[in-house]
């Protein structure tokens, strides 16, 4: 898989991570399976608010959600959430640790958060280089690629592209530091194993 297809299908995964899940649709609270739906939400370590969003999203059906199912159903989620490998899942996908585990397991489970951050913003950093470097380039005023600022610097002198649309100055930098970020996402230990 080439650099730039790479880089891409991380930043749409940042981007799916960050927006999260939405509550269950108004038309299928009626039919829906709110311990499979309590699963899922336990499963990603939401807490009870969550069922507040399903509550307001099913209320414009004149519906509301069984309680005691989406319960069950995010106990049942959180036993795989509060465990190293799935707080580790949650870090690596770039989302917070929830407050929602014991507090007997929270220290191995912010360290396997911890890790499982550090993969995430060392990933990000790599895909950041990669769109510097291997992104559009950056044309000038020839009619064959958008214009960025003047003579098609990004930055007037030192920018990374030079008036042509080749890596200019900076690309040297910019793939010793791609190094740099790999040696260390190599260096982190394995994820925690199920």
């Amino acid at each position: 898989m080439s650099l730039a297809v790479r880089a891409a299908a991380l930043a749409v995964a940042a981007l799916l991570a960050a927006c999260g899940p939405r509550p269950v649709a108004p038309e299928a609270c009626a039919g829906a399976d709110w311990r499979a739906v309590g699963v899922a939400d336990g499963v990603r370590g939401e807490g009870p608010a969550r069922l507040d969003a399903h509550r307001a999203s099913c209320a414009a059906a004149g519906a509301a959600p069984d309680v005691a199912a989406w319960e069950a159903g995010r106990e049942r989620g959180l036993e795989g959430y509060c465990t190293p490998a799935g707080v580790h899942r949650a870090g690596a996908a770039g989302r917070p640790l929830a407050p929602v585990c014991p507090a007997e397991a929270a220290t191995a489970l912010a360290e396997a958060h911890a890790l499982g951050r550090a993969r995430f913003v060392a990933r990000r950093e790599i895909a950041r280089i990669d769109a510097l470097l291997l992104g559009p380039p950056l044309h000038g005023p020839w009619g064959h690629g958008r214009w960025r600022g003047r003579y098609g610097y990004r930055h007037a002198f030192g920018g990374l592209y030079g008036p042509f649309g080749w890596p200019g100055w900076n690309a040297a930098a910019l793939w010793s530091r791609r190094a740099q970020v790999e040696a260390q996402l190599a260096a982190l230990p394995p994820p925690p194993q199920e």
